[in-house]
């Protein structure tokens, strides 16, 4: 149905109309940005992602790489990126900070044996999130000099859970 389309319901015997918009499921708000641009990523430094391309912003809840729904509930949340020259003997990290502060959930470590030295890191997580709860991306390498999240493999997503 559209979203104009009306229903009739019994409130206690009392005829009433309502528009289907009120009483639709729906994943909103939804988002998905990516990296416009390769970006340096210091030593042994937590660094938030810039995500300044938006492919998809259903309620224009994300800005400046931050995603603020407004809309309190349970997100599904992803986010990912690849880092170049992070051998076997480093370690290269992904994170949700939520306001400001490490998300306990949702974390990817990578250490280990790697033939050409390039980490994906991909995290995923349920989150809990108030109307003015906000949510951000940040990596974190000790290779020993600056590295760089690729563009073309960095990005952020999330929707609203229904039904929840």
């Amino acid at each position: 149905p559209a979203d104009t389309d009306e229903f009739l319901v019994s409130d206690a015997g009392t005829i009433k109309r309502i528009d289907y918009s009120l009483i639709k499921a729906s994943n909103t708000p939804a988002f998905f940005a990516i990296s416009a641009a390769d970006q340096s990523i210091a030593n042994n430094t937590f660094v938030k992602l810039v995500l300044g391309t938006e492919t998809l912003d259903s309620d224009a809840k994300f800005a400046d790489s931050r995603f603020t729904p407004t809309v309190a509930g349970y997100y599904q949340l992803t986010a990912g990126t690849k880092i170049a020259n992070v051998d076997s003997a480093e370690i290269a990290q992904i994170t949700f900070y939520k306001n400001g502060s490490d998300y306990q959930f949702g974390k990817h470590y990578h250490q280990g044996n790697d033939t050409n030295g390039e980490r994906f890191l991909s995290t995923s997580t349920f989150m809990y999130l108030d109307a003015d709860d906000y949510v951000e991306v940040f990596v974190h390498h000790n290779e020993g000099a600056a590295q760089n999240a690729q563009a073309a493999n960095t990005f952020f997503s999330g929707f609203r859970i229904i039904g929840v």
